[in-house]
Parts: C-alpha cells; sequence; structure tokens
C-alpha cells in the first residue's frame, strides 16, 4: 500500500496504519479494504458558493466530487436558501454568473421579481424597500423618523457606494471596505465624498437590516452597500415557490456538467504524493486540488473528534450560531400588505422572516424565521404578534438537528470580516461559501466562489 500523510504531518506513515488508527471512528473503518477513487478536484461542503466553484471547475472539464454532510441533505431545502435573491436584474453580479454557467430561461422562469423587496417593521412604522430612495425617504418623514431631506441624502450616498461596489464584484475588483458611515468611493472616478451617517431614527432599523442580509455579526462595522443597493432600489426576487429552491437550480448546473454530489456522514482528511484524500471508510478519493465549501471553524471542530485538523484549519475563529425555525401557515392568517421578506427589528426579538407558497395548495404558505427572535418560535403562533388571531392555521415544523459541518450562511454569523481564498499551497486547498465575503451578502459569496474557482483552474493549468 502506498505511504501517505496527514494533511498537517510533515513525515509519512503506512497507508494501513493510518487506517487502523481511525479504527476507533464507528462502522469499524480498519475491516474495510477500501476502493480507490480519483478526481480532479474534491469539495466539502454543499453551500451555495461551493456548488457555484464546482459547477465552474466542471465546466472547465474537470472530474469534481462534491460531498455534502448525510444531515444536510435531509433537511428541507427551504432552509438552505439564502434570505434574499439580489443581483439577479441584468448586467447584475448573480446574472453574470448564471449566464456563464449556462442557466437558460426556461430554467430562470422559477424567479420571480417583487416590487417591493422586503419590508423593515420597526416599534412604529412601517417601511417598504424596493420602491427607490425618494419614495423611502418620503416614508421615513411620513413616520416622523427623519427630514426628508436628510433621509435622501443618505439614501442616495448609500445606493451610489453600492452602485460603485457592485460593478467591483461584476468586474473582479477588490472591494473596498471602510469601517463606519463616514465616507463612501462613488463610480469609477476614484474620487472620495463624505457621506452622512444614517438618521439617528432609523439606526437600529439599519443594523437589523444589515444583520439579515448580511452573514456578519449585528455589532461588525461591515456597511454591504452593494447589498444596499438592490434592496433600496432595484427591487427583490425569489422562487416562485418552496418546491423550485435556488439551491436547487445552481445543483443542477453543477450536476449538467458531469459533477458528482454525494452523501457522507463521517471521513478523514489526508495528503499522498502531493495530492488531497478523502478516507470514508469504504473508498478512498484522490483529486490534486481540494475546496473547502463549508465553514472552516465546523469542519476543524469535526475533524479534530478523530485526529489533528489540517494546519489550515487551525486558527478559525467559530461563528455565532443563528436559530431557525420552519412554520406552516395558512395564506389568511397573514396580515395584508405582508411582503415577502420581512425584517422584525424590534429588540431583543430580531427576526427575518421569508415567505413561499406551497406547491400544491395555494391556500397554504411555508414561512422559514431567522435570527434571535427564532430560537423562542412556540409551536402554536409561531408568528407571535404578526398572527396574533392565527390560531390552528400556523404551526411550527420540526426541523430536526442541524448538520455538524456543512452549514449554509443563512444559520451562521461570521466574526471576521473575510477568509482567505488559498488556504495551501501543496497540495493545492482553496476556500468557497459564505465566509470568503460575508459582508457583501449572497452576491458576494457567489462571486467571490467564482474566483475561487477560476484561480483553482489556473493553478492546475486546466
Amino acid at each position: 500500500m502506498r505511504r501517505r500523510r496527514p494533511l498537517d504531518k510533515e513525515s509519512a506513515e503506512p497507508g494501513a496504519a493510518a487506517i487502523d488508527k481511525r479504527a476507533d471512528f464507528p462502522g469499524c473503518w480498519a475491516r474495510v479494504s477500501p476502493a480507490t477513487l480519483r478526481f480532479d478536484a474534491l469539495i466539502l461542503g454543499s453551500t451555495l458558493g461551493a456548488v457555484v466553484a464546482g459547477a465552474y471547475l466542471a465546466r472547465a472539464g474537470l472530474r469534481v466530487a462534491l460531498f455534502e454532510e448525510q444531515l444536510h441533505q435531509q433537511r428541507p431545502p427551504l432552509l438552505r436558501e439564502p434570505f434574499l435573491l439580489s443581483g439577479l436584474d441584468a448586467g447584475g453580479p448573480l446574472d453574470r454568473v448564471l449566464v456563464e454557467l449556462g442557466v437558460g430561461f426556461h430554467e430562470r422562469r422559477w424567479i420571480v421579481k417583487e416590487p417591493i423587496t422586503l419590508q423593515l417593521l420597526l416599534e412604529e412604522a412601517r417601511l417598504d424597500f424596493g420602491k427607490g430612495s425618494v419614495a423611502l425617504a418620503r416614508d421615513l418623514e411620513l413616520y416622523g423618523l427623519c427630514g426628508f431631506d436628510e433621509a435622501l441624502r443618505w439614501l442616495r450616498g448609500l445606493e451610489q457606494r453600492g452602485t460603485s461596489q457592485r460593478e467591483a464584484l461584476a468586474n473582479d475588483r477588490p472591494i473596498r471596505r471602510e469601517a463606519g458611515w463616514t465616507r463612501i468611493r462613488p463610480g469609477l472616478s476614484g474620487t472620495r465624498h463624505e457621506s452622512p451617517p444614517p438618521p439617528r431614527g432609523i439606526l437600529d432599523g439599519t443594523n437589523a437590516l444589515r444583520t439579515a442580509l448580511c452573514a456578519v455579526e449585528p455589532g461588525s462595522l461591515a456597511q454591504a452597500p452593494a447589498v444596499f443597493g438592490p434592496v433600496l432600489a432595484d427591487g427583490g426576487f425569489r422562487m416562485d415557490h418552496a418546491g423550485h429552491p435556488f439551491s436547487d437550480l445552481l445543483r443542477q448546473r453543477f450536476l449538467a456538467f458531469h459533477g458528482e454530489i454525494r452523501t457522507i456522514e463521517r471521513f478523514a482528511l489526508f495528503s499522498e504524493q502531493g495530492e488531497v484524500g478523502i478516507d470514508t471508510g469504504r473508498q478512498q478519493l484522490f483529486a490534486p486540488l481540494l475546496v473547502v465549501g463549508a465553514p472552516r471553524a465546523l469542519l476543524r471542530r469535526f475533524l479534530e473528534e478523530h485526529e489533528p485538523a489540517p494546519r489550515w484549519l487551525a486558527g478559525t475563529p467559530d461563528p455565532l450560531e443563528v436559530p431557525v425555525a420552519l412554520v406552516r401557515c395558512a395564506r389568511s392568517a397573514l396580515p395584508s400588505g405582508m411582503s415577502g421578506r420581512v425584517v422584525e427589528a424590534d429588540r431583543p426579538a430580531l427576526r427575518w422572516i421569508s415567505r413561499s407558497p406551497d406547491p400544491n395548495d395555494p391556500s397554504i404558505e411555508w414561512l422559514v424565521l431567522y435570527g434571535p427572535g427564532a430560537e423562542k418560535t412556540p409551536q402554536h403562533e409561531p408568528l407571535g404578534r404578526l398572527a396574533p388571531f392565527a390560531g390552528d392555521r400556523s404551526l411550527a415544523i420540526e426541523t430536526g438537528p442541524a448538520p455538524r459541518w456543512d452549514r449554509d450562511g443563512v444559520s451562521l454569523r461570521f466574526l471576521a470580516p473575510h477568509a482567505p481564498v488559498l488556504l495551501e499551497r501543496r497540495p493545492l486547498v482553496v476556500a468557497a461559501g459564505p465566509e470568503l465575503a460575508p459582508d457583501l451578502g449572497l452576491e458576494g459569496e457567489i462571486c467571490a466562489s467564482r474566483r475561487s474557482a477560476l484561480r483553482a483552474i489556473e493553478a492546475l493549468g486546466a
């Protein structure tokens, strides 16, 4: 048997000894003679960014295998969906990715544009986003939160900087990140302008929006105007109903390029002759490239239960868990005028809610509740004051245990502003997924994962 070594070891050890070392794994691996398979790339995790990276790799002619955790695969697909789809307008960053991956109009027919992107519920106000800065500034004035001119200056400054960041995303330029709310860099001129801070009356609501739209901790300074831009002006997008999640659209493209999706419960990582190996107990899979699409801290904790994790996972900060709840509700029980995406900003019950019609029963909707307020969701009347008289027309559904290492950005909040792309040069290990650019939301995850894949393709000479 060939000699191999764990990814973080300098000295090699016999393969048989390495398998015996893993005999404490359930299933008694030492008694199994594993089959050997070879690929061009292996992907750990099934986040949206990981699937996009895999699709680009497979499109380049590489043979790719993507591994997702069994618990993740068994969860309702709605729990793996992004809270808000943005960048799908013509020429947007996400639109560019779908075009490059060959997602045709017949597949996009399930994507529906909503005139109201989302609603922000404050203690005594309901703000509708997506109608433009002028309409939103007028609403802020009517609710007595701030003056019209003050709000319009702030909103237009945010839109201007958001446009610049989205152009950078679409054209693979570095994103300029600045702490606080004091400066913007509009357009491509390179000039810097002063931008007023958020009006005092909506500062808490703005922080709640930022928390909902971006996978960052509420107290962070990430502004993410690239996310706010389409929220303010362009309208929002969603999948037509609960039977066609956006994640499935990307998975179908990955499989169309002859990629493989494999479900696993446990595994071990090792390296051999400059290649990465994944040992599932019954199979050993080798490739010159490993893409880490799962959150690094969760992956490190999982691997360290049985042996030391690779050195390129050392020191990764643990993300914060975001409670998620699934609710089945009669449409008649929901308040009239409720948008498809809602953010409740009242402290301490911060929640963001997404609605999806049932594919088989038009009178039923499925709601996903995220945020600190979701952890105390009662089984009956789970929507609280949003539907106080729903009675037995709304019911919280048990979602089962959460995946241990294969998690999406909707259920995590990352403390670091971004993660490195290149984790190891030999064997080649690159990162993908929501951790790469958490302050830029879905568009940042998709575009950053695309760049990771293109960089890996170039390194492999494919």
